[in-house]
């Protein structure tokens, strides 16, 4: 996230949002939206009793994005 301000800061990342601005009510959201749940979700993993079950979740976390661009570049024709 720190990093994320100081780009927008040298205006080489724009958040195009209104409400994605750099405030302390846009930086609480970016934190909320952006990287809590993934943090949430490291601290599930960290108290998973087998190898497995954390294999798995690691393996879940590196599948999203990719299904995700699969689904909008390849099915809803979306460009980035």
């Amino acid at each position: 996230m720190t990093i994320e301000v100081l780009l927008n800061g040298g205006h080489q990342l724009i958040w195009e949002y209104s409400w994605w601005r750099f405030t302390w009510s846009g930086i609480w959201l970016i934190f909320f939206l952006g990287y809590f749940y993934w943090f949430a979700l490291i601290n599930v993993m960290l108290d998973m009793k087998t190898l497995k079950s954390k294999v798995t979740l690691v393996g879940i976390i590196w599948a999203m994005p990719i299904v995700m661009n699969v689904l909008a570049l390849g099915i809803l024709g979306w460009r980035y």
